[in-house]
């Protein structure tokens, strides 16, 4: 049965203490119950950044034997969602007590790998301070994720892999790349390599100089009539 928001949710979403959270627990409050997004508390958790409020629940879900591989409505696991947010630490948190990191996703079949990597949005431009932070995030992300076994070669809906969008995405940062990659990938570094060489010079052809006309005169020409 599907509820619309429980204390719980509501205690998540206000940013409540983490006192009123325990008690909620302590008394019974259901993990597993989902809002009308199909959000359960721990997705609203770290939907709104609550990382405080997350360790309290991820702790006491563990204790419970709760799923944290479970999809919410858009098709995202709490994992996904984390990554989505570019929220390290609750990443971190989730891997630790279990989180399946190479579920993929119900709308485009991305794995929590795929959606980190592509957390770093070269497209926008919000300055170069904002975006060293966003790679920053990302980078860290995806050490992560691989850290904890995230399969590379997993293949989304439309038949790519986070390994394949590497070789693909031209904007995507080197230092995300060689994360799945690897810094000695023969077929990466042969790539950069011929992309990097630089053309032959193309060999000066010799000249064929054209022999100079003899400029002729006015006189010269009245000369010639002449003598015709």
């Amino acid at each position: 049965m599907v509820f619309s928001q429980t204390p719980l949710h509501l205690a998540i979403q206000y940013d409540v203490s983490v006192d009123i959270v325990k008690i909620l627990l302590h008394h019974g409050a259901d993990l597993s119950i989902a809002d009308t997004e199909g959000n359960t508390a721990i997705h609203l958790a770290i939907e709104h950044r609550r990382s405080a409020l997350l360790k309290v629940l991820v702790t006491c879900a563990s204790e419970r034997g709760f799923n944290f591989d479970v999809f919410n409505y858009e098709g995202f696991t709490p994992l996904i969602l984390a990554c989505l947010n570019r929220s390290y630490h609750d990443a971190k948190l989730l891997l630790q007590h279990k989180a399946d990191p190479n579920l993929k996703d119900m709308k485009s079949g991305r794995t929590a790998l795929f959606h980190a990597a592509e957390s770093f949005d070269g497209k926008y431009r919000e300055g170069v301070s904002f975006q060293g932070l966003k790679l920053c995030f990302a980078v860290g992300l995806v050490e992560l994720l691989m850290e904890y076994k995230a399969d590379t070669k997993i293949r989304n809906f439309f038949g790519t892999s986070a390994h394949d969008a590497m070789f693909e995405v031209e904007d995507m940062p080197l230092k995300i790349k060689f994360c799945i990659l690897g810094r000695d990938h023969q077929r990466f570094q042969s790539k950069k390599k011929s992309e990097g060489r630089a053309e032959a010079p193309m060999k000066k052809a010799k000249l064929e100089t054209t022999p100079v006309l003899k400029k002729v005169s006015t006189s010269d020409l009245m000369f010639k009539s002449k003598r015709k």
